[in-house]
């Protein structure tokens, strides 16, 4: 009895070990998101999303395979980089785009699919399980869940504005970012900008009409936007700006206002564009000299050899 306990006993603590060792093969590589939903998709609509290949613990390049499913939809999906590729050692997460495209004659329904990642750590010597001839792979997917309509879907939203900081010779500028949550292009019309004096009750400057380029579907885009005002240099300080945004009605759909600093221009930022004009003219100049003295020397030997010949 006391011999089948100890056979037990050490049974058990090497399943532990042997389990340990695979977990720790195993854990530790995922991917974000695992899985895709759009359910406003028409025919035409490209799709790009960024998913992220996640290690635990990446102390070792990880060779990574990538495979799309053989489904209905296995066209329609991009992968980039695609095929095979290396994860670095030390990057923890790993962007993957994918780009999906609904053929323009796809029908109306409801597509499933996944895309397939097989992962392989490179071998480390100093692991004794790595000394094995036995590889363990280690895999992720990623599905998707897509509905293909004929309904239109123009909708966006504003994430996000913010005034940039600028030089003395630099116009205002937004930083907008935009999300189109449609699967038609969209985004804001136009905006208008109002600057003020750093009490903010005073206005120096008005801008409106500048145009916004809509967004693509199903995207998320950070716009600059540059309001040319009529003052050409800015005095060194801080300044109030009130940015509007208008949809193609005429209709303000957000307002954003908020502080900004202008700083000093050195020298190189007033006159460089000038200094880099005045060089680049110099250099044309030189450049027809040279061509036109060796025309007129050409020319001069061709007389000459012309005249020895009579």
């Amino acid at each position: 009895m006391l011999y089948k306990l100890r056979i037990l006993t050490l049974a058990l603590l090497l399943g532990g070990v042997i389990g340990v060792g695979f977990r720790n093969v195993y854990a530790g590589f995922g991917v974000s998101p695992a899985k895709i939903v759009e359910d406003n998709l028409i025919k035409g609509s490209i799709l790009e999303r960024t998913v992220y290949f996640v290690q635990g613990t990446p102390d070792r390049d990880l060779k990574v395979k990538v495979e799309v499913d053989d489904s209905p939809i296995k066209s329609w999906i991009k992968i980039n980089p695609e095929g095979e590729f290396v994860i670095p050692k030390g990057v923890q997460q790993f962007p993957v785009t994918v780009v999906i495209t609904v053929p323009k004659d796809a029908k109306f329904g409801i597509y499933t699919g996944f895309v397939r990642a097989v992962g392989e750590p490179a071998p480390d010597p100093a692991r004794k399980e790595d000394q094995s001839s036995v590889s363990i792979a280690i895999g992720a997917r990623v599905e998707f869940d897509l509905t293909v309509g004929e309904g239109v879907l123009y909708k966006y939203a504003i994430r996000d504005i913010d005034l940039k900081n600028i030089l003395q010779t630099e116009n205002p500028i937004a930083d907008i970012n935009i999300e189109n949550q449609g699967n038609v292009p969209a985004g804001p019309a136009e905006a208008s900008f109002e600057l003020f004096n750093k009490y903010g009750d005073v206005r120096l400057a008005y801008v409106q009409g500048v145009k916004i380029e809509p967004i693509k579907p199903f995207a998320v885009e950070s716009v600059a936007v540059e309001f040319p005002i009529s003052i050409a240099t800015l005095s060194i300080g801080e300044y109030w700006g009130l940015v509007k945004l208008y949809n193609e009605k005429g209709g303000v759909v957000r307002e954003f206002k908020d502080v900004f600093n202008v700083k000093e221009a050195t020298f190189l930022d007033i006159y460089g564009r000038y200094i880099i004009i005045f060089v680049g003219v110099i250099l044309m100049i030189v450049v027809g000299l040279l061509i036109k003295r060796r025309l007129f020397r050409n020319k001069s030997v061709n007389l000459s050899s012309s005249e020895q010949v009579v």
